[in-house]
């Protein structure tokens, strides 16, 4: 779709807030092109379809998977560092 965004700032969030949907990126160098190496240490990221791209993302992250069970949403908290594992528990 023509309206399809990439990425979207909210800067008047409490907290810097971006959402990333990288569904249409087929190659690393597309994401790189994106300039976000500088940017990840700020405020909160929420990325879909972070797992076409996993070596991208720093060691530190916590990734939410929705999974449709038929019945509802089941939510799986995975932590990828030591910042977000008291997270993966809650």
């Amino acid at each position: 779709s023509p309206t399809f965004i990439l990425m979207q700032e909210y800067p008047d969030a409490r907290i810097p807030l971006y959402h990333l949907d990288l569904y249409r990126l087929r190659h690393l160098q597309e994401l790189l092109s994106l300039g976000l190496e500088d940017r990840m240490q700020e405020g909160i990221w929420l990325v879909e379809w972070a797992d076409l791209f996993p070596d991208f993302w720093p060691e530190d992250h916590l990734q939410v998977e929705l999974i449709d069970t038929g019945e509802g949403r089941e939510i799986h908290l995975r932590a990828g560092g030591p910042l977000h594992r008291e997270l993966e528990n809650v």
